[in-house]
C-alpha cells in the first residue's frame, strides 16, 4: 500500500501550473487530475455559460466566472473544486476575500458536464459535496446520453431530456434553457 501525502488548500494555491497543461483540484487533501475534456464537453459547458452569462449579465444578477475558478466548499476541509459552470450572486460577491485565491465558500449555482474521462461515482461524489456546502442548484450534464440530471437540498434528483425544458429555481428566477440547446454544436 503506497501512503498519499495530503495537501492543504493554502499548499495547493501556492502550486507552480502544471508544464503539461493539466489542472487540479483538491478532494479532502487529494490532488486529483482534471485532464483535457473532448469536444463535447466544451461545447456543452460552453452553451451552459454562455445562456447563463446571458440571462445573468444583463439583469446584474452577479457573475458566471470560467471554470478556472476554485471554490472551497467547507471551511474546515481541504477540498477545491472548479465546476465547469458556476453562478455567484451579486449580494455574495463583496464577500470574497482574496480575488487573487480560492473563493472561500460555495457558489449559487454549479455545472458539471460528465467527460469521457469522468466515473459516475466521482460526479455523484461532487454533487453531494456541493449539494453539503450548501449549493442549491447543481445540475449534471450528460453529452453521450443527451440528459441533464436537476438536484438540490432535500430534493431527489430530477433527469431532464432533449425535449425538456429547464429552469433556474428559486437561484434564477424566469430563467429557462431548452436541454436540446445545450447539446447544438
Amino acid at each position: 500500500m503506497v501512503a498519499t501525502t495530503l495537501m492543504t488548500v493554502e499548499e495547493f494555491e501556492r502550486m507552480p501550473d502544471d508544464p503539461t497543461g493539466v489542472r487540479y483540484e483538491l478532494v479532502r487533501g487529494e490532488l486529483v487530475p482534471m485532464p483535457g475534456a473532448g469536444w463535447d464537453h466544451g461545447v456543452c459547458s460552453g452553451n451552459v455559460g454562455f445562456a447563463v452569462s446571458s440571462y445573468v449579465r444583463p439583469r446584474r444578477l452577479g457573475r458566471v466566472p470560467s471554470s478556472d475558478t476554485g471554490y472551497r466548499l467547507i471551511p474546515d476541509e481541504d477540498t477545491v473544486l472548479s465546476p465547469d459552470v458556476s453562478f455567484v450572486g451579486l449580494e455574495r460577491l463583496g464577500t470574497i476575500e482574496d480575488r487573487e485565491r480560492v473563493v472561500t465558500f460555495p457558489p449559487d449555482f454549479v455545472v458539471e458536464v460528465v467527460s469521457v474521462h469522468d466515473r459516475m461515482p466521482a460526479v455523484l461524489a461532487k454533487v453531494a459535496t456541493y449539494l453539503e456546502a450548501g449549493v442549491p442548484l447543481v445540475w449534471v450534464v450528460e453529452p453521450r446520453l443527451r440528459t441533464v440530471t436537476v438536484d438540490g437540498p432535500g430534493a431527489a434528483p430530477r433527469r431532464f431530456g432533449d425535449g425538456d425544458m429547464l429552469d433556474g429555481g428559486d437561484v434564477l428566477p424566469e430563467f429557462r434553457l431548452p436541454v436540446a440547446d445545450i447539446f447544438a454544436s
